[in-house]
């Protein structure tokens, strides 16, 4: 290879000339890709076709893009490859192939790596003192207040569990029935199973690790080494899937299904129901995010219940109470009281109930007086000649100057500083005239454009409201022209946040809930988790992907919790806490 004088931009390109042969760069050697595909691109110029071509190697194997034409002239070329989950480099490849003639490679050269997609926040573990995070295919690890990329799976991760074997802790990383496991060292090298063992959930004792697979008749599997697995037991019926699998005090399995939980000591073909009776709250969720605290099993069923299971699996004595906090009101319009997911720490059962539309009257059914609208010549009506669902939608229609309909959220200073999201189903004929807006009374944010289809769009905004917002404003937009546009099923969601535990009152001792501690706009809480990895927190994880995770912090001085330097007052305040 010598420096070439035909060129595609600059002074020089390196030219190949009559021999085969290949040059490279290795861009990267930090393990830090795997997973992500990348993209070489340069411009290549061949008097022979099928003579010049890019690469990339990741240090397992190499992938070749398609070669120049022929017909010496310039040409972009393009090659991607998605990394080996182990991957220990990035070298960027130009091969040129021996016919005779002479090849050029020339600029602009470039290598990217493609833009993530972030998914739903599923799952999490404690693993060699750091905390990983699931954001769909991407997992990533805590840097204090931000998460760090780590790799991206070949499928979405369903659940991640630490096991020992022989002395080497490993973390292992389940994809449901869509991929093959992956196990992680603290090297954080990954390894896909050699025996193509996949799972959806992961539970495990000292010596064990469990797995349940949705495939295959809903089976729960186990493993006695790094990779060597073998059936336990078809749990229930076929059809009832999985939601959730954890270990009992008594080392018993518990495994959840959508209609029953059940129980299993390991063996072959033993499995019971552990509590007949949520046959009656048959949901998909029910037995999600169950949790083992206290020397209890708190499992959650159907729209409202929450039950706390204390004693052996089984066992004819065991008590199950109903703790749900359903059970301590009525009435109250605004609470959903659907238990989304539970988490403990030392002292408190944390329950994140929702979500909550805060918008009363979503769809305009019984008017659209709850909403302003501004604007000269604006009109603002219910309207039945479209609606998304049920029978109205506001009609909106811009006369002469922009305008705009909002509902006004009447506790605005709550959401100082907090990241919101506002989405609305959206009628229009014309492009580029009707979207959403939040305002905050210092600034605001947009959503897209409805694109003037003639159909319903859902269009989405986020904003993160200023320090000290005068308003918060939720508002349906058309400007630049007159056209009329319809609006429906608007949604401003919240979870709220409870802290439960058992109180003597009076000499009487029952369970008690405290809160609201928080409530969040978040479109649902998919997990929730305490972790004292940097500091003690309260995690929250949406069911929407993009949407902010969040984290409340937890005390850890519950006799002086003024004192905890993980909390900031403000002057002249106070905070009412459960504790």
């Amino acid at each position: 290879m010598i420096i070439g004088s035909i060129i595609n931009q600059g002074t020089y390109s390196a030219k190949f000339q009559t021999n085969s042969g290949t040059i490279y760069q290795d861009v990267d050697s930090t393990n830090d890709y795997g997973g992500c595909e990348i993209v070489f691109t340069a411009y290549v110029r061949a008097g022979s076709a099928s003579q010049n071509r890019l690469g990339i190697n990741d240090g397992q194997s190499t992938t070749y893009g398609s070669y120049h034409t022929g017909g010496s002239s310039f040409e972009q070329l393009t090659v991607s490859k998605t990394l080996a989950l182990d991957e220990d480099k990035i070298r960027l490849i130009c091969d040129h192939s021996n016919t005779g003639t002479a090849g050029y490679f020339d600029g602009a050269m470039t290598c990217t790596v493609t833009a993530l997609t972030i998914g739903v926040q599923t799952a999490h573990s404690e693993f060699n003192d750091n905390l990983y995070q699931s954001f769909g295919a991407v997992l990533a690890k805590l840097n204090s207040t931000t998460f760090d990329f780590v790799a991206v799976m070949p499928a979405t991760i369903t659940d991640m569990h630490v096991m020992n074997w022989s002395g080497t802790d490993y973390l292992y990383i389940g994809q449901g029935d869509s991929d093959d496991l992956i196990y992680m060292t603290t090297a954080e090298l990954l390894t896909s199973s050699a025996s193509n063992e996949r799972a959806y959930f992961f539970t495990g004792s000292p010596t064990v690790l469990y797995g349940v697979k949705q495939a295959g008749g809903n089976k729960v599997r186990k493993a006695t080494a790094v990779d060597t697995w073998a059936d336990v037991t078809l749990v229930g019926n076929g059809y009832e899937n999985h939601t959730d699998l954890l270990m009992a005090p008594d080392n018993n399995i518990i495994i959840g299904k959508e209609n029953i939980p059940y129980y299993s000591d390991g063996t072959t073909d033993d499995q019971n129901p552990l509590m007949a009776h949520f046959k009656s709250l048959t949901s998909s969720t029910t037995c999600k995010n169950s949790l083992q605290a206290f020397g209890a099993t708190y499992i959650q069923g159907g729209d409202q219940t929450l039950y706390e299971y204390q004693g052996t699996t089984g066992s004819a004595v065991a008590t199950q109470t109903n703790i749900s906090p359903a059970n301590f009101m009525s009435g109250l319009s605004d609470f959903n009281g659907k238990i989304q997911a539970i988490a403990a720490d030392d002292v408190y059962l944390y329950g994140v109930l929702g979500s909550v539309n805060l918008i009363p009257d979503p769809g305009f059914e019984t008017g659209v007086t709850e909403w302003t609208a501004v604007g000269s010549g604006v009109t603002w009506a219910q309207s039945s000649e479209q609606a998304y669902s049920g029978t109205y939608s506001g009609k909106l229609t811009r006369n002469g100057t922009n305008c705009r309909a909002y509902y006004s959220l009447p506790n605005y200073a709550d959401y100082a500083g907090r990241t919101v999201t506002f989405k609305m189903r959206v009628y229009a004929t014309v492009a580029s005239r009707a979207r959403l807006n939040i305002n905050d009374g210092v600034g605001g944010s947009f959503s897209s454009y409805h694109t003037g289809g003639s159909g319903w769009e859902q269009l989405t905004v986020t904003h993160t409201v200023n320090a000290n917002p005068t308003a918060l404003q939720l508002r349906g937009w058309i400007q630049d022209g007159d056209t009329s546009a319809y609006f429906d099923d608007a949604e401003f969601n919240a979870v709220e946040i409870m802290a439960g535990q058992y109180e003597t009152v009076s000499g009487v001792t029952a369970w008690r809930w405290h809160g609201s501690l928080a409530e969040i706009t978040l479109t649902g809480c998919e997990v929730a988790y305490v972790s004292n990895v940097t500091k003690k927190r309260l995690y929250i994880c949406s069911t929407a992907a993009g949407e902010d995770m969040y984290y409340l912090p937890v005390t850890t001085k519950y006799g002086d919790i003024t004192s905890d330097s993980d909390y900031t007052w403000q002057t002249g305040g106070y905070e009412v806490t459960p504790w």
